[in-house]
């Protein structure tokens, strides 16, 4: 064993693919009228307006973070903010009961445990100096618990859905 991690995909192709197509919805959704509608998001049972803000501006965070130079102190300063934002994300979602199968508990929250813990793996991959498992595991974590599951949150009678569509 070497000691390094497969890449899951090849960061830039695959990377400027997605955000250029997240980015080209965004703009196309704002050419044609439709806007996030906050009002829906902030009417939404505490603690789901903050766990939405925050994984909506880390999900942005997340994409330019994606382009920069890494290992300069801007990719330092927005990877801290990042972490923080995901905090936020995994934690909120603890008090979001929705779903229920295991007491108040669903898969979903598997989810928020693995991003926790992952949160202090990248760290620490990055304080001894493994930069490729740093990578790894950071952008693992924005396509698995920010951009697949975001994607599950724009669903028919889900609140996304309706705060982006203005769907009630």
């Amino acid at each position: 064993m070497t000691g390094s991690l497969p890449a899951p995909f090849s960061l830039h192709s695959s990377t400027d693919t997605c955000v250029n197509s997240l980015l080209s919805l965004a703009f196309h959704l704002i050419a044609c009228g439709w806007g996030f509608h906050l009002n829906i998001l902030f009417s939404a049972t505490p603690p789901i307006p903050l766990h939405a803000l925050a994984a909506l501006i880390a999900m942005l965070l997340g994409g330019v973070q994606l382009y920069l130079s890494k290992g300069t102190p801007l990719h330092k300063l927005i990877g801290r903010i990042w972490i923080g934002l995901m905090a936020v994300v995994s934690l909120s979602s603890f008090f979001i009961y929705e779903l229920k199968i295991w007491g108040n508990y669903s898969p979903i929250h598997l989810l928020s445990i693995w991003v926790l813990i992952s949160l202090i793996g990248g760290i620490y991959f990055a304080k001894i100096g493994k930069i490729e498992w740093h990578k790894w595991t950071m952008v693992s974590m924005y396509f698995l618990a920010l951009i697949l599951t975001g994607l599950f949150t724009l669903l028919p009678e889900r609140i996304m859905n309706k705060a982006l569509f203005n769907l009630l």
